[in-house]
């Protein structure tokens, strides 16, 4: 799971943000290395929403580590690979968690099972870093509803000219924002097609329910 979800990141990356310059063309002229060993550069103001799913199934192992840390890896590392572009003062990223409901107090469940905000849009990535690494799993619900909902709050103000979601799960949702178990996918699929890009990268299988992408 671990290669093949940051291989899927860094091609989501891409094809978000990056456009590789092109060096003018010398005829006859040896190409140097720059040219050859482009580096990306974000183009477009652009902010992006990781979504973590921190359920209890999150605390399982698969391939020798448990889920929320390869979770955490990924997203780290995808932070990580946009610190490394050009031009990234025009581009933005955030966290927030799900557990069984949403934050505003109206759960049915303990507070303890609310989906949080790790992190708002910020450029201060070594922040974003420390958010991320201090995700934790909670109790049982999976209400990817509510990690939608609180990524696309943080878009109302924005003025991005791309606003993306990155969601990363393990399992189906099976929990709606006020903690009940009616209808929780569609749900889900309703807070994706809110006019954000959603990308869903599922632990293990690598895609979650909610097919990427959803326009």
């Amino acid at each position: 799971m671990s290669l093949i979800t940051l291989v899927l990141l860094v091609l989501i990356l891409f094809k978000i943000v990056a456009t590789t310059p092109i060096a003018p063309t010398v005829p006859y002229a040896k190409p140097r290395a720059a040219e050859v060993s482009p580096v990306p550069v974000c183009s477009l103001k652009t902010d992006i929403m990781l979504v973590i799913d921190r359920s209890s199934t999150m605390t399982e192992t698969d391939y020798g580590k448990i889920k929320m840390e390869w979770a955490k890896e990924a997203a780290t590392a995808f932070v990580s690979a946009i610190e490394a572009m050009q031009n990234i003062d025009s581009l933005r990223i955030g966290v927030d968690s799900f557990g069984a409901q949403g934050n505003d107090g109206t759960g049915t469940r303990p507070a303890d099972r609310n989906s949080t905000l790790d992190s708002p849009l910020t450029s201060d990535f070594t922040a974003l870093k420390t958010a991320i690494s201090q995700v934790h799993y909670i109790q049982s619900g999976t209400c990817i509803e509510c990690g939608l909902r609180i990524a696309n709050d943080q878009f109302i103000t924005s003025t991005a000219d791309k606003k993306v979601i990155i969601l990363i799960s393990d399992g189906m949702a099976n929990t709606v924002w006020n903690g009940t178990n009616n209808g929780a996918l569609q749900a889900a699929i309703d807070a994706a097609n809110s006019g954000r890009t959603t990308y869903g990268i599922r632990i293990s299988v690598l895609v979650s329910e909610i097919r990427q992408p959803i326009k």
